[in-house]
């Protein structure tokens, strides 16, 4: 898979020259939390349009992250009760 990657990016810069691949994580650090955030949310809970690579001001809104919020902890507690019931004999209480 990393070697895919490698190649994937490799392909990338000889089409593109590297002119849009930019780091810039220093100049904006929220920049992967707030990735990782619109993934979540539009997983969850998406939006009625499409929006292409959206602005902040765009996508974020309380309500959908509290909704994705509510969701993923649902989610994390359901597997914890499932987890602790794997293993044991049917009808065996305690």
């Amino acid at each position: 898979v990393v070697v895919l990657i490698f190649f994937f990016f490799c392909i990338r810069w000889m089409l593109f020259e590297g002119t849009e691949l930019k780091f810039v994580v220093l100049q904006r650090p929220a920049g992967p939390f707030l990735s990782f955030g619109y993934a979540l949310q539009t997983a969850v809970v998406p939006f009625v349009e499409l929006q292409y690579e959206p602005t902040l001001a765009s996508w974020w809104s309380a309500s959908h992250l509290t909704i994705c919020a509510a969701a993923l902890l649902a989610l994390a507690v359901a597997t914890a009760r499932s987890r602790a019931t794997l293993g044991r004999p049917a009808g065996h209480t305690q």
